[in-house]
């Protein structure tokens, strides 16, 4: 964050939630959960730079952080991560199902005036994160797109 501002190079977190994982977690067990976590991790592996920076935040939460990256490249990022989620097919292993899909809901935040400190970038992008499960979930929401007035 220190390089980010003094360089006035940008600097995009974002907040990821697992679609109701309880609810994977509840019907499929906690095996299933952690295959579900360890393909989502993967995911995210392969769609990264070498630079950016995936965390799991707490049990379904993660948060990636990206170096030089505005708000369009963390869009365009977390849409192909979001749409390479959607497309896992993981073996369920349970009569509740053979197989089991994924989605997750991101939110978008970049380093801004607005945002003077790593507690604040994280707070926007988890305001965010919590707009996209509101508006339905397995979508990317961003901070900078809340602050608009409503259009008429």
């Amino acid at each position: 964050m220190a390089l980010s501002r003094r360089h006035g190079i940008p600097l995009a977190l974002v907040a990821i939630d697992i679609d109701h994982f309880k609810a994977i977690n509840d019907t499929h067990g906690h095996l299933v959960g952690d295959q579900v976590l360890r393909a989502f991790a993967d995911t995210c592996r392969q769609a990264l730079r070498s630079t950016d920076l995936c965390a799991r935040t707490g049990g379904e939460e993660f948060c990636v952080l990206l170096p030089a990256t505005d708000l369009g490249g963390a869009r365009t990022m977390a849409e192909r991560i979001r749409d390479q989620v959607t497309r896992l097919r993981l073996d369920a292993q349970t009569d509740a199902a053979a197989e089991l899909r994924v989605s997750a809901s991101f939110g978008l935040a970049c380093s801004s005036e607005r945002t003077p400190v790593f507690d604040a970038l994280f707070s926007h992008a988890d305001q965010a994160l919590y707009a996209a499960k509101r508006a339905g979930r397995n979508r990317v929401a961003a901070w900078e797109e809340l602050l608009r007035p409503p259009s008429e």
